[in-house]
């Protein structure tokens, strides 16, 4: 059985006396995450929950009690599916290659902001391609979020390979999944197999129109294995 747990939270607000209930709230009295993206020409960011820990999230359950009128939608792209399409001889290499995963920069950005940082940073080095212990089906583990280079590669070439990867999983509208919020729905998804973004189109400074909240729930899953048995390794 997985453990419900948000200690990998360690910038995050929680819900009062529980700590298990990760807190989503922007609104007008609350700009700051909109104001983290506001030199950004976008507000989406591609992201695998705190995929810097050592065991990442697993399933996921988010629910949102009160949503704009228009806009807030959730995006979820199929990091299967991602890996699916990339031809086989790029399978063949990434299969082979580990991604550090860093929350150092959260980490140091919250410091900065004025904000809570419930403990100090950590940084991974995950597989690239991840393997299902359920289904044993492979899938691309690396998001635009928290993936910082590639393991043994010069700069140039991770940086290269990784934007290819990234441009990959946030351009496949066609392998991508988008849910409309409305009070009450409840979305549970799969953090290790997938990537997800909030899109942030509606005016938060309206207060009738700006009000986006929820709370989240997770269960602490296995250690990232790939193809082959390549396992994390702990920085």
């Amino acid at each position: 059985m997985q453990r419900i747990t948000n200690s990998h939270q360690p910038v995050g607000a929680h819900v009062k006396d529980h700590l298990e209930l990760h807190n989503i709230y922007l609104g007008p009295d609350n700009e700051y995450r909109s104001k983290r993206r506001s030199n950004r020409l976008t507000s989406t960011g591609y992201h695998s929950d705190v995929s810097y820990e050592r065991q990442p999230p697993g399933i996921t359950i988010l629910t949102l009690l009160s949503v704009p009128p228009t806009g807030g939608d959730t995006a979820w792209v199929s990091q299967t599916a991602a890996y699916q399409r990339l031809s086989s001889p790029i399978r063949a290499l990434l299969e082979g290659l580990r991604a550090e995963h860093s929350g150092f920069p959260q980490a140091e950005q919250a410091r900065r902001d004025g904000k809570f940082v419930r403990r100090e940073p950590v940084a991974t080095l995950h597989p690239i391609v991840r393997v299902h212990p359920a289904t044993g089906q492979k899938a691309l583990f690396v998001n635009p979020g928290f993936t910082k280079r590639i393991e043994g590669l010069k700069d140039e070439e991770s940086d290269a390979l990784l934007r290819l990867l990234f441009d990959h999983i946030t351009k496949g509208q066609d392998f991508q999944v988008r849910v409309k919020w409305e009070e009450g729905t409840v979305v549970l998804w799969d953090n290790r197999v997938t990537a997800h973004t909030a899109i942030s189109d509606y005016d938060v400074h309206n207060p009738q129109e700006g009000l986006r909240h929820g709370f989240r729930i997770t269960t602490l899953a296995e250690r990232p294995r790939g193809v082959n048995g390549l396992e994390s390794i702990w920085e």
